[in-house]
């Protein structure tokens, strides 16, 4: 076209020589900018693949050359930055580079210390055992996922867990179904108890889920009075092992009765957080302790999901001076047994999740304004069956007064909201340095611009567990 233009057509009026100057200035501007391209705008993408070999080659030449204690330390910085990937990926990443790179990496310990093991009909510990041969004397980690039942893959793995047991750091034994967390319609199993059982040295976390009619209590009641080290324990699964729980930092467990519950809480006096999905129990359980359960060093403590009566029993009951991370999920009519168990254990709560609950907008105010709560740096609202509207700003300001209400309060989650001008409204009125995001009702997110607040995985652990 520019050519057409310069050249001048035969029956259009001549250019000045102006224009025509200017058209071949920006036709060899052109031809400039276009020549380097011309060789590779028609060329196949495989010829574009084998001309670019030899520049890769070289640029692995480089990591070839390195001797093979380089090699093996950039390998152990490669695990300790991706510390739950499996042996499996792990192997596929790096053993298919090079023939050499296969040789570094089964020379590296670190790189076989993580197992996963998705159990199903046909699976074998072949494999299994050759990764925690590779690790030599580390601790390991392994996780175990039942895909589909198989009593003889479960028996398999359990052996393999036995057999290495005093080596192992972390165990996730995971019998639910993975997709949905519903219970199989599969027959009762049996664990079998266990005698002379291995010191479990290195073992910290135990992490146990398990669908009824399982029978393992004295499968794991074995394991956790062996394991001298243990300071964190998740199991679901009925009935709750009686294990001795005096060493546990960490406890989750569900679904257990309030009896339960408190009688948990007055075996581990070093619990420091604690999460229960509590249970209704026939007949209620009422004025079980006639003075509430006094927990010096809990900081952190989530309940739900069932009956009001059962939260709300279980705050009657306990008092926790050292909490600043609450978690209440799935219950109504909270509010006033909130109130008088943050009076009684006179906390300063951090963090504040209020999950799934039927709550009206002056019982939020009630608990979020509450003189214990002036500390508040993260607050998650999630409400059932209501939405959040300008109605809670209005009272807000009746129980708090004047805006800002929360100076130190910092991140904020809401759902669901009418509208995001009604979110930074409702922020602005909590506090003035608050980033939020919140969910809409129509499930579109909507944030703050200086949102840039990424979830620490402590909070991701709460915000997840509470949630669920």
């Amino acid at each position: 076209m520019l050519r057409l233009i310069s050249n001048g057509h035969p029956n259009s009026t001549p250019h000045s020589s102006e224009e025509t100057r200017v058209v071949q200035t920006l036709l060899t501007h052109f031809e400039r900018t276009v020549s380097p391209c011309q060789p590779n705008l028609l060329v196949d993408s495989t010829d574009i693949m084998i001309r670019a070999l030899p520049r890769i080659r070289s640029l692995l030449s480089a990591f070839k050359r390195l001797p093979e204690p380089v090699l093996g330390q950039i390998f152990d910085h490669f695990v300790r930055d991706r510390p739950t990937m499996d042996c499996r990926t792990r192997a596929h990443t790096l053993c298919s580079v090079s023939r050499r790179w296969r040789t570094v990496a089964i020379a590296t310990p670190l790189l076989w210390t993580s197992l996963e093991l998705n159990l199903r009909p046909g699976w074998k510990p072949t494999f299994d055992s050759i990764c925690i041969s590779r690790s030599c004397a580390l601790p390991i980690d392994i996780r175990i996922y039942y895909q589909e039942y198989f009593p003889a893959a479960l028996d398999d793995a359990l052996h393999l867990i036995l057999r290495h047991l005093p080596r192992i750091r972390y165990l996730l034994l995971d019998l639910l179904e993975p997709w949905s967390g519903a219970v199989p319609a599969r027959p009762a199993h049996v664990f079998s108890p266990l005698r002379d059982v291995a010191v479990a040295s290195h073992l910290a976390i135990l992490d146990i889920s398990l669908p009824p009619r399982t029978i393992a209590w004295e499968w794991i009641s074995s394991i956790v009075q062996n394991a001298p080290n243990l300071h964190a324990f998740s199991f679901i699964g009925d009935p709750i092992p009686n294990t001795p729980w005096s060493q546990l930092q960490s406890l989750s467990l569900g679904p257990v009765t309030l009896r339960e519950s408190l009688r948990v809480l007055s075996q581990t006096p070093r619990l420091r957080s604690c999460d229960f999905i509590l249970t209704p129990c026939q007949p209620p359980q009422r004025n079980i302790i006639t003075h509430p359960l006094r927990c010096l060093m809990l900081q952190r403590l989530a309940t739900g999901p069932y009956r009001t009566d059962d939260i709300t029993d279980f705050l009657a009951h306990v008092t926790l001076p050292s909490l600043i991370s609450l978690a209440i999920a799935g219950a109504h009519r909270v509010a006033p047994h909130v109130l008088a168990f943050l009076s009684r254990s006179d906390c300063a709560p951090r963090r504040l999740n209020l999950l799934d609950t039927r709550l009206t907008t002056f019982q939020i105010g009630q608990i979020v304004l509450h003189p214990h709560m002036q500390k508040l740096q993260f607050l998650n609202i999630e409400l059932f069956q209501s939405i959040i509207t300008r109605d809670l700003l209005g009272h807000l300001r009746v129980v708090g007064g004047q805006p800002p209400l929360i100076e130190s309060l910092r991140r904020i989650y809401l759902w669901p909201v009418v509208s995001s001008g009604a979110a930074a409204t409702l922020v602005a009125t909590l506090s003035e340095k608050a980033v939020y995001t919140v969910r809409l009702v129509d499930g579109m997110l909507s944030m703050s611009a200086d949102f840039t607040y990424v979830m620490p995985e402590s909070d991701c652990e709460e915000w997840n567990r509470a949630a669920t």
